[in-house]
This record gives structure tokens, sequence and C-alpha cells, in this order.
């Protein structure tokens, strides 16, 4: 994953916005520090796994019995919109999070949200069908295949309540794209129902009917941010060296 090492090539008072969350150097078996989790029926977990990541060597996994008996919920609103913030008003802000489902009759929800854990922008891994909502329609983008990962980079400004995403499989072949979809809206209002994003919302429903009745969702390399246009790069270019040096370990 190149992101969190573009991360390190801006500039030092530009790094501060950045978030990036890949799970690494926190004890297996716990629950990573900073976010709020929770287990609706209490049948679930979301702690930090060594069994499946993509960058080394841990990512988060998010487990729950099914989905008659709760969910499991993984959130922070602490990243703000100020304009020093990640989820800059003003600017294009860059989302990232790398995903794997177990099993096909899996949904899970990622999402950036406001401060009413309201969703901007979502993405659904939903049974098989990738989806995404666009004001207040949840359109249906592509299929995708169970025990994959899959990257999603998105592209969202908050002063213009837009956002767009491109979608790439396990060996970075591009699965699906969209521009210009809307902040998420409720149905039969004239007013967006979310407000500028200031977080991250995740949550594995688990399985939905079918076998087996359990259900794992594995998260990586989470980034929320401003990536450096080509020009600053350039003035950065030295720093390039430095991704040589982060040996990439396959993906498990």
């Amino acid at each position: 994953m190149l992101l969190p090492a573009l991360a390190l090539l801006v500039p030092s008072g530009a790094r501060a916005t950045n978030f990036v969350e890949n799970f690494d150097g926190y004890v297996v078996g716990t629950q990573p520090p900073g976010w709020t989790i929770s287990t609706q029926g209490g049948l679930g977990s979301a702690n930090v796994d060594s069994n499946q990541f993509v960058s080394a060597s841990n990512s988060l996994a998010m487990y729950v019995t099914n989905f008659s008996m709760g969910s499991t919920y993984l959130v922070r609103y602490d990243l703000g919109n100020q304009s020093a913030d990640p989820f800059s008003y003003f600017l294009t802000n860059t989302v990232s999070v790398e995903i794997r489902q177990t099993y096909t009759n899996q949904f899970f929800k990622f999402a950036g949200v406001d401060g009413g854990a309201l969703s901007a922008f979502e993405i659904q891994f939903n049974q098989g069908t990738l989806k995404a909502i666009n004001n207040s329609n949840t359109v249906a983008l592509v299929s995708y295949s169970p025990d994959e990962w899959y990257r999603v980079d998105i592209n969202t400004r908050p002063v213009s309540a837009t956002w767009s995403a491109n979608v790439y499989d396990a060996t970075n072949g591009l699965l699906t794209s969209f521009t210009n979809f809307q902040y998420a809206m409720t149905p039969g209002t004239p007013f967006y129902a979310s407000g500028a994003p200031i977080g991250l919302f995740l949550v594995n429903f688990g399985t939905i009917g079918g076998s087996p009745a359990t259900g794992t969702t594995y998260v990586d390399n989470l980034f929320v941010g401003q990536i450096p246009e080509p020009g600053a790069l350039a003035l950065t270019s030295i720093g390039i060296l430095g991704i040589g040096l982060l040996v990439r370990r396959p993906r498990r």
C-alpha cells in the first residue's frame, strides 16, 4: 500500500493533518486504541489480528456471529474538518481503506460520518455486491469475491458535499469507479441529512442468511488526509528512496 509511504513525503506541517492507521505495533488480540468499539448483542469483537494483513504485520478483525444476533461497530469522531484537519472542509481529501470479507453472505459498511454519526459518504460490501450511497439512493456498482483484499480510494470535498471513488482488487486492477456522487440525504427532505465528515464509521453486520452463520471482515491501511501534488513530490523526491526500503510482505 502506497498511501502510508506517501504520507511520509508530505512536508512536516501538512503531515500532521493526515490520519494513518495500519494496526501495526499493537498487541494481537486487543482492541486498537483511539477507537470506540461496540457490539450489539455482545457477541462480536474488533481486535488486532495477525492472520490476515496487507502491510506487515497486523490488520483489524471485525467479528460478529450473524445478522440476527447483532453487529460490531468501530468508530472515531476526532478527525475534524477544519483547515488543518484530515477532512479539511475546503480541500479535496483522500480516504483509503483495504477490506477483506471471509464469506459472500456478509454485509459491511465503511463511511465518513458527521458528529451525529450520519453517513456523508458510504461504501457497502453487501453479500457479493459492492454498493455506494449517492444522495438518497443506494447504487449497485459491481460484484466482488469473498476472501480477497480490496482497496477503496475515495476523494471527497466537504464544501461541495461530493465524493468519488476507485475500487481495486488484490492485483491492483481497477474493479469499478464513479465520480461526483452526492453526500447522503434522507429521502423526501430538501437538506443534507449529514454534515461535513469528521470521522470514520465501520460496521460489520455479519452474515445474512445462508451458511456459515458467522463472519469476519478484516480492515487494514486506513488513511484520511491530503496526498501531495506531483510538484510537491518533486520537491521531496529524495524521500522516494525510502519507499524502496519499505519492502512489502505478501498479502495474507
